[in-house]
């Protein structure tokens, strides 16, 4: 989804890109490989600096980056992990530079009816980010592709023990309400008054 995300964004070459959640630093070496500038945020000391880039340990609803300083911010499955989505959007959102992007995919639920789990609708995650000060240019479901990798590592791993999901328990349970999306997003000018 990486790919897909700064394809459809159009950002520049030599973007400075903040990776908030970046884990080991596979997107953020992914960016690098591809002419952007990546600062990685995480919290885990895992992250794979073989090349240079910049990353912080850090966590990203108090972020020690200066404000307005980023083309772009993305968050690649890290909001539903979260539990403060407005900190972490609103975090996002001061480091972006005027009219910077907001790079998003995660997972959703299709109907909040029946969940047992802390993710949300689409449509509540679309007003949050736009309460939060986005405005939003493009948005894809990519549940498909979520239910092809499920089934791959199903597969491979011959068993679906290895299989978790956000709520924390093993197996299937409730997958057919999650859903995954792509989401562009760009930081809108403070309107006074």
């Amino acid at each position: 989804m990486t790919k897909r995300l700064v394809q459809l964004s159009g950002i520049p070459a030599h973007a400075a890109i903040a990776d908030l959640g970046c884990g080991e630093g596979i997107v953020c070496e992914f960016l690098h490989r591809n002419g952007f500038d990546p600062t990685g945020v995480d919290l885990s000391k895992h992250f794979n600096n073989s090349n240079g880039i910049k990353f912080i340990q850090a966590d990203f609803l108090d972020l020690p980056l200066i404000s307005n300083s980023f083309d772009a911010v993305m968050m690649e499955c890290v909001l539903s992990i979260q539990n403060d989505l407005s900190t972490g959007l609103s975090e996002a959102r001061r480091i972006l530079k005027q009219s910077g992007l907001l790079l998003l995919s995660d997972l959703y639920l299709h109907s909040d009816q029946d969940s047992d789990c802390n993710l949300i609708t689409m449509n509540q995650y679309l007003e949050i980010i736009r309460k939060m000060g986005f405005q939003i240019i493009q948005w894809e479901d990519h549940t498909r592709e979520l239910r092809d990798l499920i089934f791959k590592i199903l597969w491979e791993q011959d068993s679906i023990e290895p299989c978790c999901f956000p709520n924390g328990q093993h197996g299937m349970k409730g997958s057919r309400n999650l859903g995954y999306f792509i989401l562009i997003g760009r930081k809108k000018a403070h309107t006074y008054g």
